[in-house]
């Protein structure tokens, strides 16, 4: 990910970092066209994405109550080919499907997911 991505991007390098401190070792994290994005490493769900650091935090903690990532998970080949850049090139499909016209996702759902994983 990196400093030069994020502040290419226009987002908050310290943020991320941070982010990525506490959450690099389960989650896969990088910038992608302007948007903050993570993927578990132990190759589970789809790609979570938001334009701030601290969105994406928010949808990290919701996710890994619902379903920690190991710590210690399968090898990186089991993720999108196995390279950072096809794991990239997968994240930009993900986030193409999701930003289609019959999958519309917005802040209020993300809340509502954190509401119910933090409250289970």
């Amino acid at each position: 990910m990196g400093r030069a991505a994020a502040s290419q991007a226009g987002i908050d390098a310290g943020a991320l970092e941070e982010v990525e401190f506490h959450w690099g070792s389960a989650y896969h994290l990088a910038v992608v066209d302007g948007v903050c994005t993570a993927r578990r490493r132990d190759g589970k769900g789809g790609t979570l994405t938001d334009p701030v650091p601290e969105g994406l935090h928010l949808q990290i903690v919701a996710d890994y109550r619902a379903d920690p990532v190991p710590r210690d998970p399968a090898p990186a080949s089991t993720l999108a080919g196995g390279t950072p850049g096809d794991l990239n090139a997968e994240i930009r499909a993900d986030s193409a499907s999701a930003s289609s016209p019959n999958r519309r996702v917005s802040r209020t759902d993300t809340h509502v997911a954190i509401a119910q994983a933090t409250a289970g």
